[in-house]
């Protein structure tokens, strides 16, 4: 089935990301599944995953952020099937991403799928309080049983606004990382599981660490596009020392 749709529509990611905005029509060889919306929210700490009506996705119109570093995979290119939403108060960690469902009869099967994107972080503990973009590399075990999301952040890109302890910086340990690992996949999306665990490293110092073993973790993701070519989700954590990390990211294949 071809659909053609029209710059502007919440459905319209690809031509929206892709042409900043002109007014012209694309054709897109994909029967959409559901298009929604995964929000993170900081205050209280909670994610969800939200399906749009055809007259929400209209509403999206000139919110849509082509430039955002999670409307574009890890080689700068724009993403086709997941944009970014600049919110009205220009807090990123609370923006949103709009995606294009993988129907679940498109889903790869028993298979290992490796993806490389963008991801925006807020993260305090151990002393400091850290915000800013990293690169995103994502793992995904499809599969009958023990189907899985693995998500890894590393090199922190001074170049988007990296905030230590509410102050610009372009200073870095060079040993930033964060790890989400088991995120627990059903059909076509995915959310915090019994074995999900947050390791966070790097931040303070090269050799310091924060403690995210007792997280209370939530999560929402979802593989977007034919044969999940590309994923999209948000993470919110935070532990008995109130130490919180919230994280949205995204990426596209990249094997």
């Amino acid at each position: 089935m071809k659909t053609v749709l029209k710059i502007g529509m919440g459905l319209a990611i690809v031509s929206l990301a892709a042409c900043g905005g002109s007014e012209t029509e694309v054709e897109q060889d994909f029967e959409p599944g559901a298009s929604g919306l995964i929000g993170l929210a900081t205050s209280p700490a909670s994610t969800n995953l939200v399906s749009l009506s055809a007259e929400e996705q209209s509403d999206l119109e000139g919110f849509l952020d082509p430039s955002d570093p999670r409307s574009l995979d890890g080689d700068g290119q724009a993403l086709t099937y997941v944009s970014a939403i600049d919110p009205d108060n220009g807090d990123r960690t609370k923006a949103l991403l709009v995606t294009q469902q993988t129907l679940v009869s498109d889903l790869p099967s028993n298979s290992v799928v490796e993806y490389s994107g963008n991801a925006r972080f807020d993260l305090s503990g151990g002393g400091g309080n850290y915000t800013g973009v990293m690169g995103a590399n994502l793992t995904a075990s499809f599969g009958t049983e023990g189907a899985v999301v693995d998500v890894e952040f590393s090199d922190v890109d001074t170049g988007q606004g990296y905030i230590v302890n509410g102050a610009s910086t372009t200073d870095t340990t060079g040993a930033e990382y964060i790890a989400i690992s088991n995120l627990a996949i059903t059909d076509n999306s995915f959310a915090a599981g019994d074995d999900t665990a947050i390791e966070v490293q790097g931040f303070a110092s090269s050799t310091s660490s924060i403690d995210f073993s007792d997280a209370t973790v939530q999560a929402n993701g979802v593989f977007a596009g034919p044969n999940a070519e590309e994923v999209a989700g948000a993470v919110a954590a935070s532990t008995s020392n109130d130490f919180k990390l919230f994280t949205t990211f995204s990426g596209a294949q990249s094997n």
